[in-house]
């Protein structure tokens, strides 16, 4: 990162979020090619590497990979920014929120206030507490998680029917998308318990897996933040970093799986996203924006995901796959090494096998 990067980032993460949107806004107008808007705002939006490299052929706009509408990209991009000002603050149980509370003035930001991660934040600085809700939340989350973990870990036909089977038994318990209302449901008791560390980092793996679930209030779900998300909820408890590390081989596995089978002809841009996240944010990586607005893979994509799985500078699918596989078994491992519960354990061996 050159100083010029590093103190714009320090600056957003030390003021209220009206300096990051402003920052924001001016990088959108700023001078840029046809073809380019939004370029300057890529480096605000994760750990994203603009200069350097070619673009791949017929390559998506630099945020395509938000929303192929260039107005609800933008919108977007914004939306981005302000959550991860509201998670810097998240970062660990030892950064005082107060004074990011106290910023929070009704009238002026309630669209944060009232966003999951705002609502964790106020109640962080307000000391709330509820044992009650704290062990609903928990109940949920762990729910979920295994729910979702067999939903990943269904590659055989077989496994497939008898997931399709469990989760319209779940739709007649919980409605449409069973597993998002669990996290949804676990986000909010826990949030009421926010004075505790535990339950600040349980709702932080819960408000990151309603998004890899795709099914969150804080749109856009997506972003290179989600697993990033994970890894400081490791720093609450471990019970958040037991629950973490589940997660991460959700993120993983579901990024993985599509391409087994659509990999020559991916057509959306969150086929790279997802596996960027996932990969990048359990590593501290950078992504390069190529990766990110690729339409059909390359020799270059292979090599992204590679070096971003840790498996060395592959440029065949071949490799690439072999990279990603070692880097699921290791993230399989580091799960299983937490003492998962016993069903979880047994569905991590299965995805490890």
């Amino acid at each position: 990162l050159d100083l010029e990067f590093t103190d714009r980032i320090e600056l957003a993460f030390a003021t209220p979020s009206t300096e990051l949107r402003a920052a924001l806004e001016a990088a959108a107008a700023g001078r840029e090619s046809s073809g380019e808007e939004g370029l300057a705002m890529l480096p605000w939006l994760g750990p994203i590497v603009v200069e350097g490299g070619t673009l791949p052929p017929g390559a998506r706009g630099p945020l395509e990979w938000i929303s192929q509408d260039p107005e609800e990209a933008r919108k977007a991009a914004l939306r981005i920014g302000e959550r991860a000002v509201l998670l810097g603050w998240l970062d660990g149980p030892q950064i005082p929120v107060i004074a990011a509370a106290a910023a929070l003035q009704p009238g002026v930001y309630d669209r944060l206030i009232d966003s999951p991660t705002g609502a964790l934040l106020l109640a962080r600085a307000a000391g709330s507490t509820d044992a009650a809700a704290f062990e609903n939340g928990r109940q949920h989350l762990i729910r979920a998680t295994s729910l979702a973990l067999q939903a990943v870990a269904a590659d055989r036909d077989s496994e497939q029917e008898a997931w399709r089977a469990m989760q319209d038994a779940l739709k007649a318990e919980l409605g449409e998308q069973p597993v998002a209302r669990l996290l949804r449901q676990g986000a909010e008791a826990l949030t009421r318990d926010a004075a505790n560390p535990e339950a600040v980092g349980l709702a932080l793996v819960a408000l990151s897996a309603e998004r890899i679930m795709g099914d969150c209030p804080d749109s856009p779900c997506r972003g290179l933040d989600r697993v990033g998300t994970l890894e400081a909820a490791d720093r609450w408890s471990p019970a958040a970093r037991q629950s973490a590390a589940v997660w991460r081989v959700i993120a993983l596995k579901a990024a993985m799986d599509p391409l087994e089978v659509t990999r020559e002809r991916v057509g959306v841009p969150t086929a790279w996203l997802d596996l960027a996240d996932a990969l990048a944010g359990s590593r501290g990586a950078s992504v390069r924006q190529a990766l990110l607005r690729t339409r059909s893979p390359d020799a270059s994509t292979w090599l992204d995901l590679s070096r971003l799985a840790g498996g060395g500078d592959a440029t065949t699918w071949e490799g690439a796959s072999k990279a990603l596989n070692q880097r699921l078994v290791a993230q399989v491992d580091l799960a299983l090494a937490l003492a998962p519960a016993d069903e979880d354990r047994l569905i991590l061996e299965r995805i490890r096998r």
